[in-house]
């Protein structure tokens, strides 16, 4: 490979990967516009009269009770967004796998293992593979 195949696929592997980071970040939450509702309810707790001398100290608290309510609004199927993500993901893989043939005898071996780990804790049940 020439010194511009390698900048060029660096750059590729480089954006691949904060392409994956960034949308790892921003979650898949993002599809369901979720709306949360809190409420606060304050209870006043009776406290202590201390009486000492000429000035009796009244000690009191309140109690802060929260309730908070979530409920998805209507599911926004992006499926474009969805196919360049997963048309990122299998760029970002096979680049993994090609940079992984560079290596030397052991580090391929070992990367390979933890790629095979990674392969078996993915989900594919839930993607329908």
């Amino acid at each position: 490979m020439t010194k511009a195949g390698i900048r060029l696929f660096f750059i590729l592997f480089a954006s691949t990967m904060a392409l994956m980071i960034g949308c790892y970040q921003m979650g898949y939450d993002n599809a369901i516009p979720w709306e949360v509702t809190t409420t606060a309810e304050i209870e006043e707790v009776k406290g202590l009269t201390i009486q000492n001398g000429f000035l009796p100290h009244h000690i009191s608290g309140e109690v802060y009770k929260l309730k908070e309510q979530y409920r998805g609004g209507t599911y926004l199927d992006h499926i474009i967004e969805n196919q360049y993500f997963a048309l990122g993901v299998w760029i970002a893989i096979a680049l993994l796998l090609v940079a992984s043939s560079f290596l030397r005898r052991y580090g391929f071996y070992a990367f390979m293992a933890m790629f095979a780990f990674f392969i078996n804790n993915m989900n594919m049940h839930e993607v329908g593979i």
